[in-house]
């Protein structure tokens, strides 16, 4: 098999996921959620960050916040996977697949950009708060773009 796409929907979990009567949609669900927890904790801290609220109030949540954020964008990222691997070939030519990750990339590099200004204490946190707000609302978008393709 040369087709790689092919293979990952050949493998004994790209099966799974579609012939399972309830796989792909628990996975889907579960995708959804995190999707749904992850956008809305990042709104909340990149508003706060932005200056809708004081500084304190804004590294209180940041710090409450940042758990469920990488826990919500791990769960997202496994589901992401897992359904990838149902429909790799159709997945793998869509456009807004390749927009969506490399988005994605840019939005776990502003992360870390962002993280390292904060420990600093830089005043450069405004900036990257509305960059990363606008990322994910991109990533949001060229998600559900996926399904239209």
């Amino acid at each position: 098999m040369s087709d790689p796409f092919l293979a990952i929907e050949m493998s004994a979990l790209g099966v799974a996921m579609r012939a399972s009567f309830w796989l792909y949609p628990v996975v889907n669900i579960a995708h959804v959620l995190a999707i749904a927890t992850l956008f809305g904790s990042v709104l909340l801290c990149d508003l706060c960050l932005a200056g809708a609220a004081p500084r304190e109030m804004a590294a209180a949540l940041l710090r409450l916040a940042r758990p469920i954020m990488l826990g919500a964008f791990a769960i997202a990222a496994a589901s992401g996977i897992l359904m990838f691997t149902a429909d790799a070939r159709v997945l793998g030519a869509n456009p807004f697949l390749g927009a969506k990750l490399a988005l994605i990339a840019l939005a776990g590099l502003n992360f870390l950009v962002f993280t390292r200004m904060q420990a600093r204490g830089s005043k450069a946190v405004r900036p990257a708060a509305i960059l990363s707000l606008l990322l994910w609302l991109a990533i949001v978008a060229c998600g559900r773009a996926i399904a239209y393709w």
